[in-house]
């Protein structure tokens, strides 16, 4: 499997590569130290946003740390570094990895591929389209299971489904045509 260098990742998964707490990245995102793409996710009745990273801007901040240390530069010490390294580990050994701009949330791909915004999180899990839940650190399931999905995948899917209704093969009911 070939890794993707600028892959979307959450904000735990960016502060445990770049050495820092977990609210540092937006804190960073604010101040213009990197660039923060917002994912609409529906729960239930009501929307929330949340952020994806960019790996290969993360990994950039940590060579800018390192290199500072190495000139003599004072800088505050990054508490979390000692988890760098399995956290790059796990991001590489990712089966689903979606890079930066291609990211989107289970709102956006499920308006992409015309469905209820809870198929995609299932059509991930069956292989249909690529998608993954962002890390957050705590052990077990969580109430906040965020999901991020390839946009490109999602267009793929729609395209396989176009060819087998040609074909006569689709199963299940007709799809509503998609929203723009």
């Amino acid at each position: 499997m070939k890794t993707i260098q600028d892959q979307a990742i959450g904000s735990w998964e960016a502060a445990q590569v770049m050495g820092t707490h977990f609210t540092q990245p937006s804190t960073m995102s604010r101040a213009g130290k990197l660039t923060a793409k917002v994912i609409k996710s529906p729960s239930g009745e009501r929307e929330r946003e949340f952020v994806v990273y960019s790996l290969e801007e993360c990994n950039t901040d940590w060579d800018d740390y390192v290199a500072a240390i190495d000139r003599g530069e004072r800088r505050r010490r990054r508490v979390h570094a000692d988890a760098r390294p399995d956290e790059l580990r796990r991001l590489k050994r990712l089966q689903a990895q979606i890079a930066f701009d291609d990211a989107v949330g289970a709102a956006e791909a499920a308006e992409i591929m015309g469905c209820h915004w809870t198929w995609p999180p299932r059509m991930a899990v069956r292989g249909d389209i690529v998608g993954r839940i962002l890390h957050n650190g705590r052990e077990g399931k969580s109430g906040s299971r965020l999901w991020i999905f390839s946009r490109r995948s999602c267009l793929e899917n729609i395209a396989r489904a176009k060819a087998d209704i040609a074909a006569g093969t689709k199963i299940g009911r007709p799809r509503r045509a998609t929203r723009k």
